[in-house]
């Protein structure tokens, strides 16, 4: 059976040569959206800026119960995104992700993690 990661996936440190340079807003087609300029390189080590659209936000958690509950949960598009705080084999923190379907009701339901955690991170992610 081929491993299905829909609506997941992690976010990791940037690369050295990645930079946020600006951040502000544009309006495509008609729709205002929020957008950050990343310098990068592209596959060849070409100097490029990356141009990235807002798709969802993440509130911290403030009202975690156990070390399963979701560090951060927001809103993406037209689902909800929650995050837990992981450090990788190699002791590099990083944010595992994973979306859902929007709960009826006012509050969401709490997601249960998906993977161990390690040790505690630093409540600053790193980018």
């Amino acid at each position: 059976m081929e491993y299905d990661n829909t609506n997941s996936g992690a976010g990791f440190s940037p690369r050295p040569e990645q930079n946020m340079i600006l951040t502000g807003k544009m309006n495509l087609r008609g729709e205002d959206m929020n957008i950050v300029l990343v310098k990068d390189t592209d596959h060849k080590g070409q100097p490029i800026i990356g141009v990235f659209k807002r798709v969802g936000v993440l509130f911290t958690n403030d009202q975690k119960k156990s070390e399963k509950d979701t560090d951060y949960s927001g809103p993406i598009e037209d689902m909800r995104l929650a995050a837990w705080k992981n450090t990788s084999k190699d002791g590099n923190p990083f944010l595992s992700l994973k979306a859902s379907e929007k709960q009826n009701g006012s509050a969401p339901a709490p997601v249960a993690q998906q993977t161990e955690t390690a040790e505690a991170i630093d409540d600053v992610i790193p980018f």
